[in-house]
């Protein structure tokens, strides 16, 4: 199956795959999401599927796509639910709960960054500890529009790398 699109959907995700044959939107947990830098949305995948609850139980990569590296300014609505990198400098940090939110900048724009709390929870202390205003960072994760803005969210831990 070919990875079109993610989705959230509580508590979970929503994977749109397909083949010649058609698409479909299938449940499956954080943990088992490949890493988007790795093999994102364009991947060819061989799932594991529990066919009456539409449920993903495993994720092999057979053919990794992965996310392509974007300006700011390339983060579009058009995007929504693909994977994507992007690489800036973060401003505007703020805690939210136990999630984390800020804007990723760079030459071309901006864009904003939510980092889900079990995500958040799950980081190593050195990146939660430097992830401060004016560091430079890396993000994987997919697009999505929230209340008209769009965002990243990066549902892995390892999505979230400090670059300086």
């Amino acid at each position: 199956m070919v990875w079109f699109r993610l989705y959230y959907s509580k508590p979970n995700y929503l994977m749109e795959v397909g083949d010649d044959t058609g698409t479909v939107n299938l449940t499956v947990e954080r943990s088992i999401i490949p890493n988007p830098s790795k093999a994102g949305t364009g991947s060819l995948l061989d799932l594991t599927v529990d066919a009456g609850a539409l449920t993903v139980l495993n994720v092999s990569i057979v053919e990794a796509e992965p996310s392509p590296l974007l300006h700011t300014s390339e983060v579009t609505f058009d995007r929504i639910g693909t994977t994507a990198v992007v690489e800036g400098n973060v401003t505007n940090f703020q805690t939210i709960g136990s999630n984390l939110k800020f804007v990723l900048a760079d030459s071309t724009g901006n864009v904003t960054i939510f980092i889900p709390g079990s995500v958040a929870y799950d980081l190593p202390q050195d990146i939660k500890d430097g992830l401060t205003n004016g560091v430079s960072v890396r993000i994987s994760g997919y697009i999505t529009e929230y209340r008209g803005t769009i965002e990243i969210i990066p549902y892995r831990p390892e999505c979230v790398e400090l670059l300086s």
